[in-house]
């Protein structure tokens, strides 16, 4: 039960009011993120009637009006964010974590909650389940749109799962799109390190004097 006060100035004033009672966005609390299917199209969200939960992340000063995304890669690679949102921009942040209290910031937001999310990259690992949590530092209504790009790493990112050649004669097409270093890989080019490399494999069939 709630108790409502209406009062006013020392002068007399007649008026009416009116209550409006908001239901909280479906995706809300950690525990009702809404899961994204699909990566390349847009993701569509507004804060209006939203809360914070106990122990929630706090974005910058306040926040308090967050709503939630998860999102699992099917396969290891790279993640970026493309914001369209126009108007008053809320933040978004990345974290892994199965509880709202006890999250962690995925590495790629160098310094924190202060960076832009996007333009970063981050390295996500395929069945890993990531939150996406949108929030607004000062408390007010937002609608927000983004989109998630995913870059799957080729399959031969790795020394260790280099493409088999076989044969004498072949002819070899690669694509090194979303593709790493590894740590103490040699660096290919001399002194630049490079950091995109893809791997083949090849035995000699014959002894050539």
């Amino acid at each position: 039960k709630y108790c409502i006060a209406v009062d006013s100035t020392p002068d007399w004033v007649e008026g009416d009011f009116a209550l409006d009672i908001l239901k909280p966005p479906v995706n809300d609390n950690f525990a009702n993120r809404t899961p994204i299917t699909q990566t390349g199209s847009p993701i569509l969200g507004n804060n209006l009637g939203a809360s914070s939960e106990p122990g929630e992340p706090i974005v910058l000063f306040y926040g308090g009006q967050s709503i939630w995304w998860s999102w699992t890669p099917p396969s290891s690679g790279k993640l970026t964010f493309a914001i369209q949102t126009t108007g008053i921009v809320p933040m978004l942040h990345i974290y892994t974590g199965s509880s709202v209290s006890n999250l962690t910031l995925l590495p790629g937001q160098v310094g924190g909650p202060w960076d832009e999310i996007e333009g970063l990259t981050f390295n996500v690992v395929a069945g890993t389940n990531y939150a996406i949590c949108a929030d607004e530092k000062w408390n007010t209504n937002w609608s927000v749109n983004f989109t998630l790009n995913f870059n799957p790493y080729p399959s031969n990112d790795n020394f260790t799962s280099s493409c088999i050649l076989a044969g004498s004669n072949f002819f070899v097409t690669g694509d090194n799109s979303g593709a790493t270093s590894e740590p103490g890989e040699p660096y290919h080019t001399g002194r630049n390190p490079g950091g995109h490399s893809v791997w083949y494999n090849w035995t000699a069939v014959a002894v050539v004097s």
